[in-house]
């Protein structure tokens, strides 16, 4: 095999290395979230609502979940539909 792929393979199964060695999990945006949730709920003034997800939760985002942000592509907007549409799912959500 030839050297350049050798330390090719060598870099790259040591980043991996690294990035799995700093992968730290947070439940505090689930928190952050059932506050925005609280809130978007009590009141139909969209505008509050956009507002509310982004200081309870969007805001307060741990690095992990803007990395979920980025990846996933999410609006405010999407998180508000998905809020307003499915309030049986966030309840069940909720209680686990």
């Amino acid at each position: 095999m030839p050297i350049h792929r050798i330390f090719t393979l060598f870099l790259t199964c040591t980043l991996m290395d690294a990035l799995y060695a700093r992968t730290e999990v947070s439940t505090i945006d689930i928190l952050h979230f059932f506050e925005a949730y609280d809130h978007i709920v009590a009141t139909t003034d969209t505008a509050l609502q956009r507002n509310q997800l982004h200081t309870y939760f969007i805001d307060k985002a741990s690095p992990g979940q803007r990395a979920m942000f980025v990846a996933r592509r999410y609006t405010p907007d999407e998180y508000l539909e998905a809020i307003r549409r499915y309030p049986r799912f966030w309840a069940s959500v909720r209680k686990t």
